[in-house]
């Protein structure tokens, strides 16, 4: 089922491995937040310097997602990551033209930002070396 149908005597022709921690126990880098707002009304030339300002605020990571509104509207989702410490810096920054965007709805979730520290193990085996 999905493994094909040869059979070499001898040798498996399925390999499964799973590695891993459990997710309870993985290493985080402490509470983050993901804020989103629709925006439709913003200049296009604007947005490099919303994201720079962002950035520079502290935010760890700040993106745009292209979507369509009702009716039709091309628009965009300004997605921001900033950790807990950064979010009141991001609020007195809100420069122009960033307070045209943050001063809509905006949607905040808590994240948490995985960082697995575990090295690559390196498994022999008889047809060479594999990266787990």
């Amino acid at each position: 089922m999905g493994a094909g149908g040869r059979d070499v005597l001898g040798r498996a022709n399925v390999v499964r491995v799973a590695l891993g921690i459990p997710l309870a126990d993985a290493p985080t880098t402490g509470s983050m937040w993901v804020l989103e707002t629709n925006v439709d009304d913003l200049d296009p030339r604007v947005w490099p310097t919303v994201l720079a300002t962002l950035l520079e605020a502290g935010a760890a990571d700040a993106w745009l997602v292209p979507i369509v509104m009702k009716k039709g509207r091309p628009a965009y989702t300004l997605c921001v990551l900033i950790r807990d410490a950064e979010r009141a810096a991001l609020a007195r920054a809100r420069k122009v033209p960033v307070r045209q965007v943050l001063d809509e709805a905006v949607a905040a979730a808590e994240a948490a930002m995985l960082r697995p520290g575990a090295p690559w193990l390196g498994e022999s085996l008889d047809q060479g070396g594999a990266a787990i």
